[in-house]
């Protein structure tokens, strides 16, 4: 997770100037940050995300995103047809639920670019039940320690449907290969995009799938707690 943030926090230093949103999900999905051009408001909602108890966990869907994610890209497609939009998806690309992946391809024809970012290993990470802890989620059913592993297979995937590019994430710093089209509305080869570029006109939608462990639910675990003060007042 402190990975991703530092990937996300690179991002937007890098395109500084473009217009970003943030979108989360786990087995629902959730509109965070609505567009802005304010970053600093999209790293303070960042700085704030944290893996939440197990128990207001409810597995994952890593495609529950699309049907959101879609509606908004084409809402601002209309509003703004000028503007080059970009898909920037964070997770570890393993589902939890048990009902088929859904195709990214839908947002395609909106898009000038698409980056995949993908975190963990195959041999899994421990999951914490709860922030601070010092126990770890249990499978009982296996009958052992829960593990969250990187499917790098659905990861590669979204990537092809989507018409960008993966890259596994294994540190902090480097350099984060996105793409833009020179433009939306064409079939245009595409080029690095620099701090150069005339930013205004690129248009992001960045972190579709901040929480990389299944069972942790950071926007869930949110409302729970607003839900709990409000009764409790």
């Amino acid at each position: 997770l402190e990975g991703a943030k530092a990937d996300i926090k690179q991002l937007m230093g890098t395109y500084a100037g473009a217009r970003f949103a943030v979108m989360t999900f786990t087995h629902e999905s959730y509109l965070e940050v609505a567009f802005t051009s304010d970053t600093a408001a999209v790293q303070s909602f960042v700085d704030t995300m944290q893996p939440v108890e197990q128990y207001y966990g409810a597995g994952s869907r890593i495609d529950v995103a699309v049907e959101a994610a879609t509606e908004l890209v084409d809402r601002v497609a209309k509003q703004q047809p000028d503007r080059r939009r970009v898909v920037v998806y964070l997770g570890d690309g393993e589902q939890t639920s048990k009902q088929k992946v859904e195709s990214f391809a839908a947002l395609k024809p909106q898009l000038a670019g698409a980056l995949v970012l993908g975190y963990g290993t195959t041999e899994g990470g421990r999951m914490k039940t709860r922030p601070g802890g010092t126990s770890y989620v249990y499978d009982y059913t296996a009958r052992k320690e829960a593990r969250s592993v990187i499917d790098e297979t659905n990861l590669k995937r979204i990537a092809d449907e989507l018409g960008g590019v993966y890259e596994h994430r294994t540190g902090p710093g480097g350099t984060l290969t996105l793409k833009v089209a020179a433009s939306s509305g064409a079939l245009q080869s595409a080029g690095p995009l620099t701090a150069r570029n005339d930013l205004t006109w690129v248009l992001a939608l960045l972190l579709l799938a901040p929480l990389l462990w299944e069972l942790w639910d950071t926007a869930t675990a949110a409302r729970a707690t607003r839900r709990f003060v409000a009764g409790r007042t």
